[in-house]
């Protein structure tokens, strides 16, 4: 069996995050201060390949961590149902959860911050400097 788990000690890069180009394949999204709400999708993705790094069953669902780099994360909220493991690689083409029913929220992090210095323009994320 083909197995996608990554060691807990496997040496991530130390890319930055605005070395990174993610384009969007969301149908219907909004951005309001670095947060992208997803609109009426029922397959989840993450924006790009990683590693995932914490899933937590929260009131509104789980949220999923995706670290892309040593720096560099994403955070899914909201889902009905994860798909992937922690220490499990997932892919941006192939889905890590599902949505029964209203939005999900998607956010990037450099280390702990929360970041919000990007637009989106014609579904690719624009780094602010």
């Amino acid at each position: 069996m083909f197995s996608t788990e990554v060691s807990p000690t496997a040496t991530l890069s130390d890319s930055s995050y605005d070395s990174y180009t993610i384009n969007l394949s969301y149908d219907d999204y909004q951005l309001e201060n670095g947060v992208i709400t997803v609109k009426n999708a029922k397959s989840v993705y993450s924006p790009l390949d990683g590693v995932v790094s914490s899933i937590i069953q929260e009131a509104n669902g789980f949220s999923v961590e995706i670290t892309h780099s040593n720096n560099f994360k994403t955070k899914i909220n909201g889902l009905t149902n994860a798909y992937c493991q922690i220490n499990e690689r997932v892919y941006k083409n192939i889905p890590l959860g599902y949505l029964s029913e209203a939005n999900y929220s998607v956010c990037f992090y450099d280390n702990e911050s929360m970041i919000t210095n990007y637009d989106i323009t014609n579904d690719t994320v624009v780094w602010q400097n």
